[in-house]
């Protein structure tokens, strides 16, 4: 850096130091008093930083530039903002994360206490709520008594549940009443915003470490989870939040370890059971074990929507059709579930249910487009396919991605593979089969397919008859000296050779077989009107038609009569 620029640099700090000053003043003492609801710090810290990495890049732009003075900008100024703003902040983030519950201003100063409270609401009630927890306290244990227990009989019960759908019902009531108390105690705290100093029931330890992850306290938060974890209960929401938290601080190690742990010390619990799954490297690993606890657990709702993620996952991966069948009967089954409330009985925060609920029907939603697609076929060359080499025919996919097509002519077993083709760096596997020679007589291609996911499809089938004589057609343009709109029909004669010189009888919208000509090899075209083969034959009017035809062979047999249907627009 240039002696101009560190002069500048220097003239421009100490006319910062005051507004910085300010800044530093306002901004900790307001940091200070709204503490219990919300740790600012770390984020103005976070948005001083890229305010200052933005300014130092538009510093070094703006001195290539000749046009004008650096120092008529307020790019220095604002610079020395960002930079100041960033240490001021980040030395208040590691001061408020080791203060008091209420701030270091509110503990020892009344007068901001008092205000603090105003503001925040932080004093209302709070007796009255403790007073609350303590008439409560034996009655949230006999209800968390209640989950435990009933969680042993649904596990004990799965197997016979649909067999009597009456002890479901009966069960699935005895739950909710207990998972009502509960999930009222906890609302009740939550509402309030009070961290209960000595916890003891399980709704205690899971607000405090809710509010205490509000507040940025990460350590207490974890202690509170881990209090919650001693009374070996099956609710989603705590231990899920347990792990997303131990994730974002420690690691995924850290919590694979952790949920490790406590699965074998209580081996019985499907919530960490699907959450030691959730926690695996391998998507397909995680996709096997969630299908085997849902093969165990019929009636555990939980794993019924982490197994419609997963292939939610899946789709948005490579869209198949099985993966869309999954994931719909997935989350059906948690839909049929919640109906007796085995999904959001086993959430303590109900709202977080609801959540769960929510995005499971938007993830449907988002294939709902696609729930009518199949297999097709097309042809390629004309209405009908039929060339003089063969049938022609493309197979219209209803996904992406497709490994591998096999296809067979008349044996329900398809084992020829069509091939692959290069698509940009990907390679895909052909959609073309054919040409397929001509054999007189009716016909079936059978089609299958491996998905993205090795997964293999049904067997699909496209019918054919061959006849004597096979026709395409194409509309032209209306032509003014004809008066009409002309028609180009070809006609194939499947066993004529090169060296053939065949009579070929014809009539339009009639049997009568009244017009005739020669013409020579396999495929013979003509044009309705205009051309030598039917001088007679007027411009046809839109509409449907059939031409009727038949060949006479140069042996003088004749084939059977053949009638082709076709529609002029």
């Amino acid at each position: 850096m240039t002696p101009e620029l560190t002069a500048l640099l220097a003239k421009v700090t100490r006319k910062m130091l005051g507004p910085l000053g300010t800044i530093a003043a306002i901004g900790g003492f307001l940091g200070d008093v709204i503490l219990p609801l919300l740790d600012l710090a770390p984020w103005v810290a976070g948005l001083s930083f890229l305010a200052f990495v933005g300014t130092v890049v538009a510093f070094f732009m703006f001195k290539a530039t000749p046009e004008r003075e650096l120092a008529e900008t307020l790019i220095p100024a604002a610079m020395v903002l960002a930079a100041g703003s960033t240490i001021v902040f980040s030395v208040y983030t590691i001061a408020f994360n080791n203060a008091p519950d209420r701030g270091y201003l509110a503990t020892n100063i009344e007068p901001i206490a008092v205000v603090q409270s105003s503001l925040l609401s932080l004093e209302a009630e709070v007796e009255e709520i403790r007073e609350t927890t303590a008439r409560t306290e034996d009655l949230v244990g006999e209800v968390a008594t209640v989950q435990a227990d009933t969680a042993v009989v649904v596990g004990d019960v799965s197997d016979a549940v649909e067999e009597n759908q009456e002890i479901l019902e009966d069960m699935a009531d005895a739950q909710a009443a207990g998972f009502a108390e509960i999930q009222a105690a906890f609302e009740s705290l939550q509402v309030n915003n009070v961290i209960v100093e000595n916890p003891s029931s399980p709704q205690e330890w899971y607000s405090n470490a809710r509010l205490h992850q509000l507040k940025g306290n990460t350590a207490e938060a974890i202690n509170a989870y881990e209090g919650y974890t001693a009374f070996s209960l099956e609710f989603v929401d705590p231990l899920q939040e347990f792990v997303n938290l131990l994730t974002a601080t420690q690691g995924i190690g850290r919590a694979r370890q952790q949920i490790t742990d406590l699965y074998n010390s209580q081996p019985d619990n499907r919530t960490l059971d699907m959450l030691s799954v959730l926690l695996l490297d391998s998507r397909d690993e995680q996709l096997v074990r969630l299908e085997q606890l849902a093969n165990r657990a019929p009636n555990y709702a939980p794993v019924f929507l982490e197994l419609g993620d997963a292939y939610t996952r899946q789709l948005q991966a490579s869209y198949t059709l099985d993966s869309r069948e999954q994931q719909t009967a997935s989350y059906n089954r948690a839909f049929e579930l919640e109906q007796n409330q085995l999904l959001s009985g086993l959430y303590i925060d109900k709202s977080l249910a609801q959540e769960k609920i929510a995005s499971a029907q938007n993830n449907i939603d988002q294939f709902a487009s696609m729930n009518n697609a199949k297999l097709d076929f097309m042809a390629i060359n004309s209405a009908d396919a039929f060339g003089n080499s063969g049938l022609m025919l493309v197979v219209l996919l209803p996904e992406g991605n497709v490994k591998q097509i096999l296809f067979s002519l008349d044996d329900p077993v398809p084992s020829i593979p069509t091939g692959a083709t290069q698509v940009g760096t990907s390679t895909i596997a052909n959609t073309q089969i054919g040409p397929i020679p001509f054999e007189k007589g009716d016909h079936t291609v059978y089609v299958q397919y491996t998905d993205a996911n090795d997964v293999v499809s049904e067997i699909y089938t496209y019918e054919y008859t061959v006849n004597d004589l096979m026709f395409s057609h194409q509309q032209e343009p209306y032509d003014f000296s004809l008066e009409g709109i002309p028609v180009f029909v070809t006609m194939t004669a499947i066993d004529a050779t090169i060296d053939d010189y065949s009579t070929f009888h014809f009539s339009i919208d009639s049997d009568a077989l009244d017009q005739s000509f020669q013409f020579p090899g396999q495929q013979v075209p003509l044009r309705i009107p205009g051309d030598f083969t039917s001088p007679d034959q007027p411009a046809l009017e839109p509409g449907e038609h059939t031409i009727y035809a038949q060949r006479t062979r140069p042996d003088g047999t004749k084939t059977d009569v053949v009638s082709y249907t076709f529609v002029i627009e």
